[in-house]
């Protein structure tokens, strides 16, 4: 792996990791449960996004030329964030919680994420910038679309990226996600807390 990929791959930890921590609503998750989540968030970018390369989607025009598609390193069609959107509206601890991590920002100091417009954040996570509001966006789709707690295993977690993010109708695979995750893991991440 070359160093300006490697400076990546660590940029993109420190995101996960730092969402997985900050956004939760009644309690702060322990931190196996949110080494975990950092885990999948990690994993489903590097699957997603071609190892963390592309944040639109092959064959799309950029926003705001076209909506079609999916946006970020996570790859999320629209769908997916007008109902992040909502969600965060009817759990205000959770946005509290996510804007006071995107605080930390420059760039997102006073977003108030369940009043942002779909079209602005479909453009706004196309660029480096915006990563860390898409990471915000990744934890809550992970909150919402399903009660079942995140596992703690790689290759269960890969499972959980099929079911979960690309769904049944996704082409990919559990052994991709677990693909781009051995191709991206870096030995220092195995340390919590880093």
């Amino acid at each position: 792996m070359n160093k300006e990929t490697r400076k990546r791959c660590q940029r993109i930890w420190h995101m996960c990791r730092g969402a997985a921590r900050a956004i939760y609503g009644a309690n702060p998750p322990s931190d196996g449960y949110a080494y975990a989540a950092a885990q999948l968030l990690y994993m489903t970018a590097a699957h997603e996004s071609d190892g963390f390369r592309a944040r639109r989607q092959y064959g799309f025009d950029p926003a705001p030329i076209s909506f079609e598609g999916a946006f970020s390193l996570w790859q999320m069609e629209r769908g997916s964030i007008s109902t992040t959107i909502g969600w965060l509206g009817r759990r205000p601890r959770v946005a509290q919680n996510a804007q006071k991590w995107l605080g930390y920002l420059p760039c997102h100091r006073g977003v108030e994420i369940p009043a942002m417009r779909l079209e602005a954040v479909c453009t706004g996570v196309q660029g480096q910038e915006g990563d860390a509001l898409a990471c915000v966006f990744a934890r809550c789709h992970y909150m919402w679309i399903t009660p079942k707690p995140i596992p703690r295993r790689a290759e269960d977690l890969a499972a959980y990226a099929k079911q979960y993010w690309n769904t049944e109708a996704g082409s990919a695979t559990a052994m991709l996600y677990m693909n781009a995750f051995d191709a991206y893991w870096l030995e220092e991440f195995e340390t919590w807390p880093h």
